[in-house]
């Protein structure tokens, strides 16, 4: 497995506190925070790509064509930096342009892209802390799955994130501004995560929204 600027063992994960008690500490805005101290660059030696980490969804290849075509148009995690940073040897992979998210597969693409370079679910919480993120909640999770045509326990690693549109005002998932204007009225809340198997490999992202 991979391992970021943030990476820690995959054994720390159990020491974290998920849910509420989490939630309470990120009510502030980090990314206001980190960006005033500069604390909160995240760098890593890994620049994912569709070549070595091809893009999956729920551990398979894409099916959708929106999800094919957002993976083969974005088949580098430099596609998604602001342009000052996509030329550096060693970008800071929390300076996305978050203009270029304008659709589900967009988004989902992005993030298996910088969480495929970070490595890890503990890096990926951080990332969603300097997004400005918040309602934090990483956990593990059993269930079956199947591998090699039977099917198998498993136990997946997730890290969940959330916009609620009542504090932030915005909409992460935006076009211009029209269509973020529109979101703003009609979207309660947006969710983001991403699950790793028990192999510390990337399994998938997601993105979703719920209506007021």
């Amino acid at each position: 497995m991979k391992t970021g600027a943030f990476a820690l063992p995959v054994t720390a994960f159990l020491l974290l506190i998920p849910g509420g008690a989490m939630a309470g500490a990120l009510e502030k805005d980090t990314r206001v925070q980190c960006r005033s101290t500069g604390s909160c660059t995240i760098k890593d030696a890994h620049l994912a790509t569709e070549k070595s980490d091809p893009y999956k969804v729920y551990g398979k290849p894409p099916i959708k064509h929106a999800d094919r075509l957002a993976a083969a148009r974005f088949d580098h995690v430099r596609d998604f930096l602001v342009p000052a940073e996509k030329r550096n040897d060693a970008p800071d992979l929390t300076q996305i342009d978050w203009r270029k998210m304008r659709s589900e597969a967009v988004i989902m693409v992005c993030l298996f892209r910088i969480f495929s370079s970070l490595g890890n679910p503990i890096a990926a919480k951080r990332w969603f802390e300097v997004q400005g993120l918040r309602r934090m909640k990483l956990y593990t999770s059993s269930g079956r799955a199947v591998r090699e045509g039977r099917q198998v326990e498993g136990t997946t690693t997730s890290v969940k994130a959330g916009n609620l549109l009542s504090e932030t005002g915005k909409c992460y998932l935006s076009r211009n501004f029209s269509t973020n204007f529109l979101c703003s009225k009609v979207v309660h809340a947006e969710t983001f995560s991403a699950s790793w198997n028990e192999d510390g490999q990337l399994w998938g992202t997601a993105y979703g929204q719920t209506s007021k």
